[in-house]
């Protein structure tokens, strides 16, 4: 059982790898669908991939486009790919329809793999495109520069929140209030432990964002409820 017991009464489900893409998107009352490619994604076909992509955002149920992004854990070699993999992608992109951004630096901060990002973006997409920056673990510095740069960025906070540090804690306090998210991530990054996750344990993340922002628990939970709800109109 969850150590915070909550009812999971809506969110986000992401199908980020195009050879598993479901046949169908589920259809539940406060759920909607993501599709996008994980910039991991040994993909290299550009053109190929956005218009497979492109054909399932029509699809009944998917109501964003991601994951998608940068991620700088692979070797080096894999960047160039992935820059092209994700400016393609943001061809697909519309200021309606949230983009879930995956970035993930070889820093604590993620800060280049981030300034980048927020470059391609803003060379790619409209000011006005909604964003949810999945797995937010920055700096104060960087939800200022998305903030200016795309006023409806959200940030997502996950289970790695009870692991950051001040400089972290300090970027949590910062994010306003009504651009805030928790999610889990499922099945990865459960509060410290190695289980595998599932929404359940939401509550658990939105837990320690209350403890570090210093409001109740109830406050984070009515917030970021309204919130994501607001942010993929569900």
């Amino acid at each position: 059982m969850p150590e915070v017991t909550v009812r999971v009464d809506g969110g986000i489900a992401v199908f980020c790898n195009p050879p598993n893409y479901p046949r169908e998107y589920p259809s539940v009352t406060g759920f909607g669908s993501a599709v996008g490619v994980h910039p991991k994604a040994p993909l290299r076909d550009v053109n190929g991939v956005v218009g497979q992509v492109e054909r399932e955002l029509w699809k009944d149920g998917v109501v964003a486009l991601g994951e998608i992004g940068l991620d700088r854990s692979v070797p080096e070699r894999e960047w160039s790919r992935q820059e092209e993999m994700f400016v393609g992608l943001l061809e697909l992109a519309c200021p309606r329809r949230p983009v879930i951004l995956h970035i993930r630096g070889q820093d604590t901060y993620s800060c280049e793999a981030s300034a980048l990002a927020l470059r391609l973006m803003q060379k790619n997409v409209s000011p006005t495109q909604r964003i949810h920056l999945h797995c937010f673990t920055g700096t104060l510095d960087q939800v200022l520069s998305w903030s200016v740069g795309f006023p409806w960025c959200y940030f997502s906070i996950s289970g790695l929140v009870a692991r950051f540090d001040e400089v972290q804690k300090s970027a949590v306090r910062g994010i306003p209030a009504d651009r805030l998210l928790v999610e889990t991530n499922s099945p990865y990054l459960r509060v410290l432990s190695n289980k595998d996750n599932t929404p359940a344990y939401v509550g658990e993340v939105a837990n320690a964002v209350a403890q570090i922002r210093k409001v109740t628990l109830g406050e984070i939970l009515r917030t970021t409820a309204e919130n994501g709800r607001r942010l993929y109109n569900l």
